[in-house]
């Protein structure tokens, strides 16, 4: 569930699924780029591999759970 009520921000929550959930994988090489002045990334799975590059004028959030309820502001 994802709700972006706001514009400065979101709240979201990642409920538990059957099976392993699946894995983020950021390979090398790779790159996510979130570059205007206060912007966000956010990756969440049960496994996250980063092996690429963030970069971002704002906040970056890797979060690695079976479930997980967060806000970003």
């Amino acid at each position: 569930t994802l709700n972006s009520a706001s514009a400065n921000g979101f709240d979201a929550e990642f409920d538990p699924v059957a099976g392993d959930g699946g894995t983020i994988r950021i390979l090398d090489g790779a790159s996510i780029n979130a570059l205007r002045q206060n912007s966000s990334i956010a990756l969440v799975a049960p496994r996250i591999e980063q092996g690429g590059a963030l970069r971002t004028a704002g906040s970056a959030a890797l979060v690695a759970g079976e479930a997980v309820s967060m806000t970003m502001d």
